[in-house]
């Protein structure tokens, strides 16, 4: 079944949009009234072509997850909202606006334009200049900008060719679904856990100087901390619940208390949204790097006495650290409970098995 944008918006009601257009310059509620007829009209044909499966999604745009490339999932999957029928509108906003200034400008080839209008909406071929916002990747955190081509949506990003100069480029793949993780040595096994230890000087001390607005900065920033010696992973404003079962904690939550091996060990609360593990040590370590130690021991004392915080003691070694920003765990380790929604896992790195002499 061929599906026709004339058929959803008639020559007599271009003529009428150009007719106000003209007539109303600079009264932008008449204006906005206008477009807004336009808009439904379009959602309207963007739906059924939907419908008659005409709007594809390119494969590079498979992990990729940002408002714009979401506006068009949910349109395929018939679950826009109405706030993102606007949204989605809004993205050829560039485009009409172009057409509706050179029509004004030439209106003795009104009807012709109308028919470029019409071939350009039933072609779905579209420039990224002609398409409106781009929109950062929560994934890889790339700024997201798209075309489309006989109605495939193709997301990419501009990027410095050989010649200096930018050039649209298909996305590549985005970070991969899987679980990450990150090892850490506990020197002590006196560990502390909070959202973070608000000492200027370990602050100062272990910034991390990228952004965390995308799964891919927080990878990063949890790699970061792990590099300098302690445990910072983004959860979110979880507050989860710890529970240990030996030298193994899983942080997460549970609906009610179930029957498993893991017992609770209180929470975190998270306004910070992370959950942040450090050997005592060194806490020490690291702001006596800017103070000197006897100053760091004080600093780290009284942040202890004031905060309330009680060490959880573990045996001295390497941890092994398994989470994944964007979701629970659970269905990357089975051997987790499934009643205990874990966030990530801390868990004692085991010993090297031992060759056995022949």
């Amino acid at each position: 079944m061929t599906i026709n944008f004339k058929n959803y918006y008639t020559l007599e009601d271009y003529k009428k949009m150009i007719q106000i257009y003209t007539e109303n310059k600079g009264n932008y509620e008449i204006l906005n009234q206008i477009g807004k007829i336009f808009n439904e009209k379009l959602i309207h044909f963007l739906k059924d072509i939907a419908k008659n499966d005409q709007i594809k999604l390119s494969s590079n745009s498979e992990n990729h997850d940002s408002n714009n490339l979401n506006y068009f999932r949910n349109l395929l999957n018939n679950k826009l909202s109405q706030d993102e029928e606007k949204d989605l509108s809004y993205v050829f906003s560039t485009y009409i606006g172009m057409e509706i200034s050179q029509v004004i400008n030439n209106l003795d080839k009104l009807e012709e334009n109308y028919e470029k209008l019409i071939e350009k909406i039933n072609g779905g071929n579209f420039a990224h200049y002609e398409l409106n916002g781009t929109c950062p990747c929560f994934g890889c955190g790339e700024n997201i900008k798209l075309i489309i081509k006989n109605w495939k949506v193709i997301p990419g990003s501009f990027k410095l060719n050989e010649q200096k100069k930018y050039e649209f480029k298909p996305l590549e793949n985005c970070v991969e679904d899987k679980l990450y993780e990150v090892k850490v040595e506990f020197k002590t096994g006196k560990l502390f856990m909070a959202d973070w230890f608000r000492i200027e000087e370990f602050t100062k001390a272990v910034q991390y100087d990228g952004s965390i607005n995308s799964i891919k900065g927080q990878i990063k920033s949890t790699e970061h901390a792990a590099k300098l010696g302690f445990i910072t992973v983004h959860v979110g404003n979880s507050s989860p619940t710890i529970y240990q079962k030996g030298e193994e904690f899983l942080f997460g939550y549970q609906k009610e208390n179930m029957n498993h091996e893991y017992h609770e060990k209180g929470y975190i609360c998270t306004d910070l949204w992370n959950v942040t593990i450090i050997d005592k040590l060194t806490l020490i370590e690291i702001i006596a790097q800017k103070v000197g130690e006897e100053k760091a021991q004080e600093l780290v004392k009284n942040y202890i006495k004031e905060n309330g915080l009680k060490p959880i003691n573990v045996s001295p070694g390497t941890y092994i650290i398994e989470y994944n920003p964007k979701r629970n765990i659970n269905k990357y380790a089975k051997e987790i409970p499934k009643d205990i929604n874990t966030i990530f896992r801390m868990k004692k790195e085991a010993p090297p098995k031992k060759l056995k002499m022949r």
